[in-house]
């Protein structure tokens, strides 16, 4: 999270071009043997779980392919920072 950007090649329909995710990092750590990531959509831009592991591959021992990803849940942060349900919205 030290890094100030995260760079990383997107396929779009216009080709592949480079993006910086990092705005859309929220949180990364490593909890009980499992990647735990906070990603942001939206204002800030977006970034995909696979693109936020395929950055960190050469510290990996499996395969990107054969990791599975669980949403925990999703919310949006009001003007103040605090959390607000999609149901509310």
């Amino acid at each position: 999270m030290s890094s100030p950007t995260f760079v990383i090649e997107r396929e779009t329909k216009e080709g592949v071009k480079s993006v910086d995710i990092k705005p859309a990092v929220f949180d990364l750590r490593i909890e009980t043997d499992t990647l735990q990531l906070t990603l942001g959509v939206g204002e800030v831009g977006y970034a995909r779980p696979n693109e936020v592991a395929q950055m960190l591959k050469n510290s990996m021992t499996c395969e990107i392919v054969a990791l599975p990803f669980h949403r925990k849940s999703a919310y949006r942060l009001n003007e103040t920072g605090q959390i607000v349900s999609p149901m509310d919205l």
